[in-house]
């Protein structure tokens, strides 16, 4: 999760670091919602794993970002996935998580933990509870008590000025 868990709205993004639609939308739009409301406080964003069993390289990379997680690496990684052309082996992640901070002992260990399999596996639960089917998929909408109270959804890599409109009526509504 990245902002205030005080927030007043609740940003779910499921992704995959393979999915070149999500790139364009962690590095057009997501830079610019995140200074406007996250770093300011209005929007809690939690980035939950969505990898599409297409992508080959999708599940490994989940798993390599929820290890960056516990080493306090996260956003640095999903960066480092990102931030570049779509990553398209697990070789490609590997060395992109190295150039971001993770060791290789913690990578080797990463590919051998059921915890971070177990993650991903319910984040892909939730995500089909929620009825979502592609990505990127952003639910946005009323946070309370850690909980985000659904008011929209968005799919694909949407401009920026869609997601503004849906943060602002979520806001408006929350007065």
């Amino acid at each position: 999760m990245r902002g205030d868990k005080t927030a007043p709205v609740g940003f779910v993004l499921f992704s995959e670091f393979q999915c070149p639609f999500c790139g364009r939308l962690a590095s057009e739009v997501m830079p610019t919602l995140i200074s406007t409301y996250v770093d300011t406080g209005k929007v809690l964003l939690a980035f939950r794993q969505f990898p599409l069993d297409n992508h080959r390289a999708a599940a490994g990379a989940a798993q390599l970002s929820i290890c960056a997680e516990s080493a306090g690496l996260f956003w640095k990684v999903h960066d480092a996935f990102f931030l570049q052309p779509t990553a398209k082996t697990d070789g490609d992640f590997r060395s992109r998580a190295t150039s971001a901070g993770l060791g290789s002992a913690q990578i080797a260990d990463c590919e051998q933990n059921e915890g971070a399999r177990l993650r991903v596996s319910k984040d892909l639960e939730l995500a089909k509870a929620l009825g979502v089917r592609s990505t990127p998929t952003v639910i946005i909408g009323r946070l309370e008590k850690g909980q985000v109270i659904a008011r929209e959804g968005l799919v694909g890599a949407r401009p920026v000025a869609d997601f503004e409109r849906a943060v602002e009526k979520v806001l408006a509504s929350s007065k």
